[in-house]
């Protein structure tokens, strides 16, 4: 430490400070944690709509682009349906709901309030 800190720090300790506002922690909690969760853009289910359509317009796609002709088409949707609907397949998809579900409830889904 250098001779001329003790000085700087009886300065800055006689300097006049304003006391903080006395609710100055609950509005910046209030304005960070405990601010309510922003309404989503769209309900959910319009959400979930449009995911859906997006997914069946890329899988329409991938068939259209597998497929030589448009007679195939059928039989090549067919064909994939089958392919896709194999026990483990089903099993992922299964588990990637059940995550999705226990996500929604630990958040507490929309309005961000825990449910029992």
């Amino acid at each position: 430490m250098r001779p001329h800190d003790d000085d700087l720090d009886r300065l800055l300790a006689a300097l006049p400070l304003a006391e903080p506002p006395a609710d100055l922690r609950g509005r910046i909690l209030a304005a960070t944690v405990s601010r309510p969760a922003a309404m989503p853009a769209m309900p959910w289910w319009e959400m979930v709509l449009c995911g859906v359509l997006v997914a069946l317009v890329v899988w329409g796609t991938l068939i259209a682009a597998e497929a030589p002709a448009a007679g195939a088409l059928t039989s090549v949707a067919l064909s994939w349906i089958a392919a896709e609907l194999q026990v483990p397949t089903l099993m992922w998809a299964a588990l990637g709901g059940a995550i999705a579900v226990w996500c929604l409830v630990l958040t507490g889904g929309r309005d961000g309030r825990l449910r029992a």
